[in-house]
């Protein structure tokens, strides 16, 4: 049975013994190291990021949509997957 990643990331992260590095931990659950640090991405509040725009869009009438998403991420908030 094949496992996804986010499982094999949670299993090596809370299953494994102290005296057992992090690389061999995902060496034996076939995992690459890289995918265990990579945090997973969380999916946005709509509600949240659908006000977050309202208000931006309130205040800087003129913003189009490169303006909004840059003050999104000033914000703290990723749209549009351009990371």
């Amino acid at each position: 049975m094949k496992h996804a990643a986010a499982e094999k990331r949670s299993y090596v992260h809370h299953h494994r013994p102290d005296s057992l590095s992090v690389a061999a931990g995902c060496r034996l659950m076939g995992l690459a190291r890289s995918t265990f640090y990579d945090a997973p991405r969380q999916a946005a509040d709509e509600t949240a990021l659908v006000e977050a725009m309202a208000a931006i869009c309130d205040t800087f009438e003129a913003y189009g949509w490169r303006r909004v998403q840059a003050a999104l991420r000033q914000q703290g908030l990723v749209v549009n997957h351009m990371a």
